[in-house]
C-alpha cells in the first residue's frame, strides 16, 4: 500500500473537505493504487484558485485539530501553506 498507516488516517479526515476545486496530485496520487510500491512523504493537495487553497488549509487544519493532531505551518502565501 503506497500510503501509510498515518497517512491513510489524515486522509480520511481530510477527503471530506474536497471539493470540485481540489485534488490530490504528486506522488501520492501516481501510487494511490493498491499495489502500489513506492511511499510518498507527503499528501499534495492543489487547488482551482488561492483563495480555495487557504480556505481549504483552514478547514484542514481545524479538522486535523479537532483530531488531537498538531498543525505547525512552516511556510504560508496568498496558495500555498
Amino acid at each position: 500500500m503506497p500510503l501509510t498507516r498515518f497517512q491513510e488516517q489524515v486522509f480520511a479526515v481530510l477527503v471530506d473537505g474536497r471539493g470540485r476545486d481540489s485534488y490530490l496530485a504528486g506522488d501520492a496520487a501516481l501510487h494511490l493504487g493498491a499495489g502500489g510500491e513506492r511511499y510518498s512523504a507527503d499528501l499534495d493537495f492543489f487547488h482551482t484558485t488561492a483563495r480555495a487553497a487557504n480556505d481549504a488549509f483552514h478547514r484542514d487544519a481545524t479538522s486535523l485539530r479537532h483530531m488531537g493532531w498538531t498543525v505547525v505551518v512552516d511556510a504560508q502565501f496568498p496558495g500555498f501553506v
